[in-house]
């Protein structure tokens, strides 16, 4: 594949503009996804490498992105792993069987076939490389070992996640043992994708901000660093922790080559304190793309002058897409990237 925009940005080469791609769940909010949608399942479209692959270009052909991300799900991994999956609707995933209710973790199985397991996303994968233009980058991705730990033990979404949080000190040896099971299991899901074709791949810690300071070093971090370190990576490896940004220093020296700067933090001070250590991807709040065009504008502007001059930079948003966005307020943001963020990369 030739070099692209996002490639080249994070490899620090001097690029004529910020590239820019949308956050997970990229096309959710536009109407081609929406009638595809009512007629399958998420489980069936995730499964299906034809419709995953459809819904993964929609976006690029649509709205020209600089990339395109995976149409998948960071829940089936665990559900490689032997987890009851399902979507409900307006509740969103729903594990069967959680650990809280069942905290067998022997129950959980790395088998010989996992990644025949997840077969589905390596032809997903493939189907779309066959499809879309060779000098825009795919990108992979999976869940972090704590987020997906989230999920698991508490079996669907939450507004404390109590239970996966207390599950770190009433059952200690239960929960390492999760852990050290899904870091196996991420690291062979991303390894998979990158030998499926991905250009680039990311990892979502989306509920790392339920950790304290501490621990999300100890135990998020650490094992996100193990899993950047057993990958056999010829790619890019970008790492997004909501809620994190206490940690931004030492997540710049945690192996990868990019990280995401969610909504809630400065982008300024952000590359202040990873002193060009490594490149940084984000951060314009979702809700933005919610409001009218001229704000999107206007906001989209501040991003890029928070970061500054310079290559380095992914524009994208602090968080996933919400799919309330009128699609015309995503095309403003894609044009005005595109239209003024030259004038932060004149060469020196």
């Amino acid at each position: 594949m030739q070099n692209s925009l996002i490639i080249d940005a994070i490899k620090g080469k001097t690029v004529p503009r910020t590239p820019v791609w949308i956050m997970r769940q990229a096309g959710r909010y536009l109407p081609q996804y929406r009638d595809l949608r009512e007629k399958v399942t998420l489980l069936e479209a995730f499964h299906s490498p034809e419709i995953a692959a459809e819904l993964t270009l929609q976006p690029v052909e649509l709205l020209g992105v600089d990339a395109a991300i995976i149409y998948s799900d960071i829940l089936l991994i665990p559900e490689a792993l032997g987890m009851s999956l399902d979507y409900v609707p307006g509740k969103g995933p729903v594990f069967e069987n959680p650990l809280r209710s069942d905290p067998n973790v022997e129950k959980l199985k790395i088998s010989s076939d996992f990644e025949g397991q997840l077969s589905f996303v390596s032809e997903s994968i493939k189907s779309v490389k066959s499809k879309m233009d060779s000098s825009k980058p795919l990108i992979g991705f999976v869940g972090s070992p704590w987020t997906l730990a989230v999920y698991m033990i508490e079996g669907e979404s939450s507004k404390n996640f109590i239970s996966a949080k207390t599950f770190i000190y009433k059952e200690p040896d239960l929960f390492r043992e999760l852990m050290e099971i899904l870091t196996e299991a991420v690291t062979r899901g991303l390894q998979m994708q990158i030998d499926a074709g991905a250009d680039l791949v990311q990892l979502f810690d989306s509920w790392a901000g339920l950790l304290n300071p501490q621990q999300f070093i100890d135990i998020s971090l650490a094992s996100i660093k193990n899993v950047v370190k057993n990958l056999k990576p010829t790619v890019p490896i970008i790492v997004f922790a909501k809620g994190a940004n206490h940690s931004l220093d030492a997540m710049a020296d945690c192996g990868a080559d990019c990280l995401g700067i969610d909504w809630g933090s400065s982008l300024s001070q952000s590359r202040k304190t990873v002193n060009n250590r490594i490149a940084l991807q984000g951060n314009l709040d979702p809700v933005v793309l919610l409001s009218n065009p001229e704000t999107v504008r206007a906001e989209t502007i501040r991003v890029l002058e928070a970061y500054g001059e310079g290559s380095g930079h992914i524009f994208n948003l602090g968080h996933g897409i919400l799919p309330e966005t009128p699609v015309e307020n995503v095309k403003t943001m894609i044009e005005t990237v595109k239209s003024e963020s030259p004038k932060f990369h004149k060469e020196s």
